[in-house]
């Protein structure tokens, strides 16, 4: 793919989104590049921009959900405007060509917030260039739908889910002018390597490297939505203050380890909807040059509505009472309990502290490992680790040599050292992810070869054909250093 033509002299690229075609992923990986040549990612401070221009120029910025979510009053955020105006001056007055600014909040924005942004940024560079992928819209509607669950929303309408696509792209158009506004595919099967940031830098002619693409999967399944879903309808609800949109980021990170089916809503039931913007659609296509036609097969669990989705499996109530480890729940698990007992466990498993979590889970590794007897399984399980249902003492199986261990755990040991005293639990959980994940990036990113960390080891990465003859398989290996 060749890149896209740029204006010349030095401009801003304004990624808009569109929500859910990877935003998170570009953002993140620009934010932590430390090196884009004659390029600069502008921030205030976080990948996202969307709270920092939510602040900055929304008419009322209090209304901004995580504003709201704080508790943070109007002047609370005239501090914080000056502060983010004054740190995105700064990125905008170094020395680059392009200068970067992703935020999805901005197709949110009134026509007269994105005029205003407009012209503060034509102060600082001549020209701005708007960006985006347009996602199909079943696709979008089921991604849209988990994300206004996260945020809090209780609301079962497959149709309010639909992109509105001339509504929300129009105004850049009018704002910026259409020539200096691009619209791409969102289509990971025509990407290089199947990967949004790959796309979006070689589109732009950003010099990343592959071993700092950051990469984030923000889709839950249907089982772990069922639950959240029930707990947005039928628990106490999101709250407000300082700490609640950590409180909130952590029960959606423990619910989100709960694997299974995808989220999908039946096809009839989103053609339905999509027959009433046959004229919305059809703009669409045109600005894009393409269709907008997706797969509109059904898979066994779709979702028409709110029944549909609060009949929760055995699976996801399994997977439940054993992050819980309460042993007096698994009778329950058959009596097929409704919504308002499954949102007070999941109420439960947000009211439990990591430091507790961490405790039980290392505890119950440690026994496992000294005495080869089985872990008791509804001791909470690690992210990744397979949902197993509780099963009475007599029928446990005999576990092998292989020993879990959870993020919280290691943390929890870590949080001794000197430095590290008063950071919170949760943000150092999050650091160890991120610190995992960009090392399991620059191991994918090796087919044949090794990568050497000094504390931990060295890897060893071979990619080898498969014997079945269905493509090529990687195997990777760890030697530990020697004491």
């Amino acid at each position: 793919m060749s890149a896209e033509p740029l204006p010349p002299g030095p401009c801003c690229i304004l990624h808009f989104g569109m929500p859910k075609t990877g935003s998170s992923s570009i953002q993140m990986s620009l934010f932590r590049a430390r090196d884009l040549g004659n390029v600069r990612y502008v921030h205030a401070g976080s990948a996202n921009a969307s709270g920092a221009l939510a602040t900055a120029f929304l008419q009322d910025p209090t209304q901004h959900h995580a504003n709201r979510k704080r508790g943070l009053s109007l002047d609370d955020l005239a501090q914080r405007r000056q502060e983010v105006l004054a740190q995105l001056e700064q990125g905008l007055a170094a020395q680059a060509s392009r200068y970067v600014i992703s935020a999805e909040v901005l197709s949110n924005l009134a026509l007269d917030e994105l005029a205003q942004l407009g012209d503060w940024l034509r102060r600082h560079v001549p020209t701005v260039l708007a960006v985006g992928y347009v996602r199909p819209p079943r696709a979008f509607m089921e991604s849209a739908f988990q994300q206004k669950v996260k945020s809090g929303i209780r609301r079962m309408n497959i149709g309010a889910y639909y992109p509105s696509y001339r509504d929300r792209f129009e105004k850049f158009e009018t704002v910026f002018g259409r020539d200096n506004v691009r619209y791409w595919l969102f289509d990971p099967s025509a990407f290089p390597g199947k990967d949004v940031v790959q796309d979006f830098c070689q589109r732009l002619d950003i010099q990343l490297p592959a071993s700092s693409i950051y990469r984030t999967n923000e889709a839950i399944s249907r089982d772990a939505l069922a639950l959240l879903y029930a707990y947005r309808c039928h628990g106490p609800g999101y709250g407000s203050g300082p700490g609640v949109l950590e409180e909130n980021a952590r029960l959606i990170r423990e619910i989100s380890a709960l694997r299974g089916p995808k989220v999908r809503f039946a096809a009839d039931a989103v053609k339905a909807e999509l027959a009433r913007y046959s004229d919305d659609m059809a703009w669409m296509e045109e600005r894009l040059g393409c269709s907008l036609a997706e797969d509109m097969s059904d898979d066994k669990d779709v979702i028409r509505g709110e029944e549909d989705l609060l009949n929760f499996s055995s699976d996801a109530l399994s997977w439940l009472v054993s992050r819980l480890g309460d042993e007096s729940l698994i009778p329950r698990i058959d009596a097929h309990p409704g919504p308002e007992e499954v949102a007070g466990w999941v109420h439960r498993l947000r009211l439990e502290q990591p430091p507790k979590v961490a405790r039980r889970v290392a505890r119950a590794a440690q026994q496992a490992d000294a005495s080869h007897r089985p872990t008791p399984s509804v001791a909470p399980s690690a992210p990744d680790a397979p949902v197993v249902r509780p099963q009475a003492a007599s029928q446990r199986p005999t576990p092998d040599q292989e020993v879990t261990v959870a993020i919280e755990s290691l943390v929890h040991r870590a949080g001794d050292i000197p430095g590290l005293q008063g950071v919170s639990e949760s943000a150092l959980v999050q650091l160890a992810q991120q610190v995992l994940a960009q090392l399991r990036s620059r191991i994918e990113a090796i087919d044949d070869g090794a990568l050497r960390v000094p504390e931990l080891g060295r890897f060893k990465i071979q990619s080898t054909e498969n014997s079945a003859g269905r493509g090529r398989q990687r195997r990777v290996a760890l030697r530990l250093p020697e004491a």
